[in-house]
């Protein structure tokens, strides 16, 4: 096994850090310490900014310190690196523990870091958007935007570029790995190559619907909180995709178990939720640049939030008591998808599908897409 290691994060919001880091801890096993993870959770705990802050990064040092103790052992430090002290504790660590340490620096364009930050699920430090701030931030965050990233003198830096082709095979095999292929998937909402979040090999339906729903919560949150323009539209466009999806996969894969383990109640009930969920998207596209949106996005949010808590309390611990193989044997969620979307979109004539066409018409900013036919997408397309 190689010796141990310590790869100090490091890009702006949105540059794919976290999923680059995800992505060699699944390829090496090491262990990630995600200053969001720790700083969101201590913010929920009931401290401020200042002192999550100081603790979340405190509570790293320690860590650091306590996982390279262990012969061999592996660490990502994953943070935006903009205060020389980080590089310097870390610098520091690595050097007590005979540990390679790395500066891996991710980057992308702009435009693609800020439609990520729109897309991507929110934990509380984090930025919601270009030049957004945190909800609990004080107002002095705003000089966070335009901060550097602080190399640490003597470190090797390796950058990754997320927003094209890349390779990890120079940070792996600075660790002492043999690489194994480079950024050939897709970041999520980007429709360019890169990694996707790291996935646990034992994530199921439950698992991912569950996921799912907090995306959902998510782009609501900030829809509630939108101005009329494009990021609306596109924050809609996203929230009409998603929830689709969504429902058709507990509809036709799903909701079959729940009547069998649970009876036809349950599964009426949510019949009737999904359909007064596909009734506020309509309303809230119908007045997306309207002085009732709000209003709209209130009303789906509380149909969402009684239809997630059902099935959190009740439903999904019923199949985990009861129908646990047969949950299991759905198989990967990503499939599930795959095969619904198709069924609605690809009409069978061997071109693309509806939603493959849907995706070209967001890259090519066509107006409407949300509501359009596979037809009329593919005829918008041709006139673009």
């Amino acid at each position: 096994m190689p010796g141990g290691f310590l790869i100090q994060m490091a890009g702006h919001a949105g540059a794919g850090k976290t999923t680059v880091a995800h992505e060699l801890a699944e390829r090496t096993g090491a262990a990630v310490l995600d200053l969001d993870t720790i700083k969101s959770a201590l913010l929920d705990a009931g401290l401020d900014w200042d002192h999550s802050s100081r603790g979340s990064y405190a509570a790293i040092y320690a860590l650091v310190e306590d996982l390279l103790s262990i012969d061999g052992a592996g660490v990502i430090v994953d943070s935006p690196s903009y205060w020389p002290e980080i590089g310097a504790r870390l610098t520091d660590a690595a050097a007590r523990h005979g540990a390679r340490h790395l500066f891996v620096e991710c980057v992308a364009d702009e435009a693609v870091r800020a439609r990520r930050l729109r897309r991507r699920p929110h934990r509380r430090s984090q930025v919601t958007g270009p030049g957004s701030n945190p909800p609990d931030a004080p107002p002095a965050m705003d000089e966070l935007h335009r901060r550097s990233i602080h190399r640490p003198a003597g470190t090797t830096r390796i950058v990754v570029r997320t927003d094209g082709p890349s390779e990890l095979r120079l940070v792996l095999d600075a660790v002492g790995f043999s690489a194994v292929g480079g950024l050939s998937r897709q970041l999520p909402g980007t429709g360019i190559p890169g990694f996707p979040p790291r996935r646990s090999s034992t994530m199921d339906v439950i698992d991912h619907l569950t996921e799912e729903h907090r995306k959902v919560e998510g782009l609501l949150a900030q829809l509630a909180e939108s101005d009329p323009g494009r990021e609306r539209q596109e924050l809609l466009d996203d929230l009409e995709s998603s929830l689709s999806t969504h429902m058709a996969v507990e509809e036709r894969f799903v909701y079959p178990v729940v009547v069998d383990v649970m009876g036809e109640e349950p599964e009426q009930e949510a019949e009737n939720e999904h359909g007064l969920a596909r009734d506020g998207l309509r309303q809230m596209r119908d007045l997306v640049d309207e002085p009732g949106f709000g209003a709209a996005v209130e009303m789906v949010t509380a149909g969402i939030s009684h239809h997630v808590h059902e099935e959190e309390h009740e439903v999904f611990p019923a199949l985990r008591e009861r129908a646990s193989d047969r949950v299991a044997a759905l198989g990967d969620p990503e499939e599930l998808e795959r095969r619904v979307r198709d069924v609605e979109g690809s009409g069978g004539d061997g071109g693309p599908t509806k939603e493959e066409l849907y995706e070209q018409a967001k890259d090519a900013d066509v107006e409407g897409r949300s509501s359009m036919t596979k037809a009329e997408l593919a005829e918008a397309l041709d006139e673009s």
